[in-house]
């Protein structure tokens, strides 16, 4: 399973490579206008839906990395073995409206409602094909005709 683990993480990294994103002094990937509502204990994220595929691989000596697929939600950690509620996220892939609730977006919604999440820098994105982020991490938005379908996050982790 550590294997699948890097690879997922080694495909991410690959996909959100690129320019730098567009600075949204706000932005954070877990919290504040732009990032997901994640439960605050890491043990009830098994809780959120049918994981359908579970991945975890120590880190370093205390730490280790963990994978969570959901259907339509996948979600790297960082957990802590002496701290079994703190997490720090990696990154998150989000394309199923059903994990809406976990977001300040909504799949499905017009580009002009997910611009005006953004704030104004993202007015004049028309096709939101830029990244948004800041030191804590970068936020990618996918859509098609017209209307969001996919939100990729990536997180600075320290």
């Amino acid at each position: 399973m550590p294997s699948l683990l890097a690879l997922v993480l080694l495909l991410f990294s690959l996909r959100t490579a690129g320019a730098e994103p567009v600075y949204l002094p706000t932005f954070a990937c877990v919290g504040g206008p732009q990032g997901m509502k994640l439960p605050a204990d890491a043990r009830q994220l098994s809780t959120l839906g049918k994981l359908q595929r579970h991945a975890r691989a120590e880190d370093e000596p205390g730490t280790y990395r963990e994978l969570l697929v959901f259907d339509g939600l996948t979600l790297n950690l960082i957990r802590f073995s002496a701290e079994p509620a703190r997490m720090l996220l990696v990154s998150a892939d989000i394309s199923h409206p059903r994990w809406n609730r976990l977001l300040p977006f909504a799949l499905g919604q017009p580009l002009a409602q997910a611009r005006a999440t953004l704030g104004p820098a993202a007015q004049t994105d028309t096709g939101l094909t830029h990244a948004y982020g800041s030191e804590a991490g970068a936020l990618r938005l996918v859509s098609a005709g017209g209307v969001l379908t996919r939100l990729s996050y990536s997180c600075y982790t320290g």
